[in-house]
This record gives structure tokens, C-alpha cells and sequence, in this order.
């Protein structure tokens, strides 16, 4: 009896010791996994709050086309044709409407400027108008005498007669303009490039007073290096960025127009103009100073992300992939880089198809993980 107590004891015992075993591997095996994640510095753990507020955007990897590229320095101008000049309709001193400078928007139709000759002594073009009426109607009296004794023809007394007409009408719009001050208004919707004259000046009839542009159609000037000559015959578009914002702009949607690309060098320069029409999408005018992409033939089957999906650390790049199956956690990988349309770069190593890399967030992803990343945090499954 003695014995079979014994040998039930020493059974109980070892079960209950088996058990604690158990127990302790799958602690100790969870204690390595998540310790495994804390030792992994390329990794980035944020909550979703934190995701949703840095704006992190993803896109899947997959290998697409993808444009050769060469860069240029870039120029934007009105487009050729999009512009108008205001002259003056009479002469006499030029006030200006409120508000009027270079750079201001305007519709058709909004008041510029208005002329005044009152006090003013005749200019040349009045002058040369009273001149032409005295001269038509000299003319007129003459034929009328004429015509009396059928020594011209009616025809051409009945020219004569309209000379006199159109003189006098002239004369009488001109009379008019002295008499009151003139208004001058802008003759398309667009914008003021250019006021030619200062409040209080004296215009002559014909004078340019401004030059108002449509806004609609801009003309990029790329100036491109000589030796890009070959690559400038096979241009078809661009991509632009503006230096110092936060702006990059494809002209692939904008309706371009290739409007010159001969690699002619002006014979003090090493340099040709290539330009491209397009429609203005907002935060570019005459003027603006832009790097430039110019696209060149195809390629296909080039992986690519966006540029903004690169982190540059001494002289190397990375991206963040977002891990499969966990929900805010980004592994940072080390990416070769090629070459560059100003929109996209193309990956030669370090991304495959099908995985989900960071598009917009990535410095707020690398910001988090300097500052809480997976050294010594907790990491829950």
C-alpha cells in the first residue's frame, strides 16, 4: 500500500513539472519573438492615429514604363499668340483705374486706364486729321464743279464724295475723345504682363499702354546641352518641378504641343531651346524659373516609386515597405537607384513586385522610428 501511494505521488509529480516546462518554453519562445523585433532597428512600429496623421499614402510595386530622361534648366513664358496689346485710342494724359499693376488678373471688358486732352494743345495725329479733312474737302468742292460739266465721271465723283464723308467722321470722333477723357479697357480675360506707361504721362493715338496675356496656355522653354542633341529629336513631353516648393507638375495631362526641338545652338551658347506648349495648371506664370525633365523613348518593365518614397542617408537611399499582415509596421529597405523622370525614380535593386512601399509620409516614418521605433517598444501581435 505504502509502495502504490509512492509511485502515484512521484507520477503526480512529474506531470505537474512537465506542465511548468511547457509553460515556460512558450513564455520563453514569446519573450524571443518579441525580443527578435526589438533588436531589428530597420523596423518602424506607429499607431494608427499617428499613421493617419503623418498621411501616409502606399502604392503596390509593379514593374510599368518608363521614360529616358534628361534634365534641363527651364523657363516659363506666355504662350505665343496669348497676348494683346493695349494702345491708347486718343491722345492725352493717361490716369490709371484703381488697382492697376503688373501681375493683376483682369476680365474682359475691366476698366484700365482713361485718357484726357482737355487743356491740351493739338498732337501730330490731330493735327494730320484736320489736315486730311481740309484736303478731302478741297477735293469734294472741286468734283462737285466738275461733275457739272461732266469733266469726271460719277464714279469718281462719288469716291470723292465718301472721302470727304470718312474725313469728317474722323474728325468728329476725334472731337469727341478731346472733349471728355476716354476709357481704355482690357480686351481679354487674363493678366496684366507689362503697364508701359506711369499715371500723369502723355500718350500719342497708338501708344502702348499694356499688355495683358491669356493665363490659359503657357510655353516652356527647356534649355537643353549640346550634348543632348541626338535625345532632343525624340522629345514627348515633360515633367517640371519648381525650385523651393512643393510643386511638380506632368505636362503629359496638360495637352502638350511640341513646338520646336531642332538642336540649333545659339553661337554664343552651348546650349538649345526646346519648347512645349501647355495648358496652365495653376501656380505658374511668365517668368517662373523651373528644372525640367524632358521625356525621351520608353522603356518597359521598370520598377519605380515615386520620389517622394526616397529617404537619402549618407549617400544612400532607402523606402519604407509596409509588412503583409501588420497593420502600422514599416520595414526601412535599402533601394539601388537609376535614373529619373523628375516624378519617379526607377529601382534597379531592393524592391520586387507585389510588395507595399511608402509613397507620401516616408520622413515622418523615419522621424518616428529616430524617436520611438522598435528598440524598446512593445510589440503587440
Amino acid at each position: 500500500m505504502k509502495l502504490y501511494t509512492f509511485l502515484i505521488s512521484g507520477l503526480i509529480l512529474g506531470l505537474s513539472s512537465g506542465c511548468h516546462g511547457t509553460e515556460h518554453d512558450h513564455d520563453s519562445e514569446k519573450e524571443h519573438s518579441e525580443q527578435e523585433h526589438k533588436a531589428d532597428s530597420n523596423l518602424v512600429e506607429m499607431t494608427h492615429e499617428a499613421a493617419k496623421s503623418a498621411g501616409i499614402t502606399t502604392e503596390t510595386v509593379a514593374a510599368s514604363d518608363f521614360n529616358e530622361s534628361v534634365k534641363a534648366a527651364g523657363f516659363i513664358e506666355n504662350s505665343r499668340g496669348g497676348e494683346r496689346i493695349v494702345s491708347a485710342p486718343a491722345s492725352g494724359i493717361v490716369s490709371f483705374s484703381s488697382g492697376i499693376v503688373a501681375g493683376q488678373a483682369v476680365k474682359a471688358g475691366h476698366p484700365l486706364f482713361s485718357i484726357s486732352s482737355k487743356g491740351l494743345e493739338q498732337s501730330d495725329a490731330t493735327a494730320t486729321i484736320h489736315v486730311d479733312v481740309e484736303a478731302a474737302r478741297t477735293a469734294y468742292e472741286r468734283a462737285a464743279q466738275l461733275i457739272k460739266d461732266n469733266l469726271i465721271t460719277r464714279p469718281e465723283y462719288d469716291r470723292l464724295r465718301a472721302d470727304y464723308d470718312r474725313a469728317k467722321a474722323a474728325a468728329a470722333t476725334v472731337a469727341a475723345k478731346t472733349a471728355r477723357a476716354v476709357g481704355v479697357s482690357a480686351p481679354m480675360t487674363g493678366f496684366l504682363v507689362d503697364v508701359s506707361v506711369a499715371p500723369g504721362a502723355f500718350v500719342n493715338m497708338g501708344d502702348p499702354l499694356a499688355t495683358v496675356a491669356t493665363d490659359r496656355r503657357l510655353l516652356l522653354r527647356a534649355e537643353v546641352s549640346e550634348r543632348h542633341r541626338n535625345f532632343a529629336r525624340s522629345v514627348s513631353g515633360a515633367n517640371i518641378r519648381v525650385p523651393g516648393q512643393e510643386l511638380s507638375v506632368s505636362l503629359a495631362s496638360l495637352a502638350p504641343k511640341i513646338l520646336s526641338s531642332a538642336p540649333t545652338a545659339s553661337a554664343n551658347s552651348n546650349f538649345f531651346p526646346v519648347y512645349i506648349e501647355f495648358d496652365n495648371p495653376g501656380g505658374l506664370s511668365n517668368g517662373s524659373v523651373v528644372e525640367v525633365w524632358l521625356a525621351g523613348n520608353t522603356r518597359h518593365g521598370v520598377i519605380s516609386v515615386p520620389n517622394s518614397a526616397l529617404v537619402e542617408e549618407g549617400g544612400y537611399f532607402y523606402v519604407y515597405v509596409k509588412q503583409p499582415d501588420e497593420h502600422e509596421l514599416f520595414r526601412k529597405t535599402e533601394v539601388k537607384t537609376g535614373s529619373t523622370d523628375g516624378m519617379r525614380t526607377e529601382i534597379i535593386s531592393g524592391l520586387s513586385e507585389g510588395e507595399t512601399v511608402v509613397t507620401q509620409g516616408a520622413l515622418r516614418i523615419r522621424m518616428a522610428g529616430m524617436g520611438s521605433s522598435i528598440q524598446g517598444h512593445t510589440h503587440h501581435h
